[in-house]
């Protein structure tokens, strides 16, 4: 896209909401042209249904990872590698 803006000022926001963590995420085009405005404008739109992929996935990665770890009651660290192909998992417990 020629017209994609050069720089996007990107805020990261986290707010606890009922026990979990919100994460809300801004992006402006910052010293943009107005052609760079128009071309982010339209393309932005379908940005939050990637997003929400991605953090789905996310979190079916955290709770595999949670399962694998296992904590000790003496809060010493402990690891368990899941197999041979991924890296270890390393946790202390808290």
């Amino acid at each position: 896209m020629t017209d994609w803006p050069r720089v996007l000022l990107t805020t990261v926001t986290f707010a606890e909401a009922g026990g979990q963590t919100r994460l809300r995420l801004t992006w402006v085009p910052h010293e943009a042209s107005e052609a760079e405005i128009a071309c982010f404008a339209a393309a932005i739109g379908g940005a939050d249904k990637g997003w929400a992929a991605g953090m789905e996935l996310l979190a079916k990665l955290l709770v595999e990872l949670q399962a694998e770890t296992h904590r000790r009651t003496d809060g010493a660290l402990t690891t368990e590698p899941s197999n041979s192909a991924q890296p270890a998992v390393f946790g202390a417990a808290t």
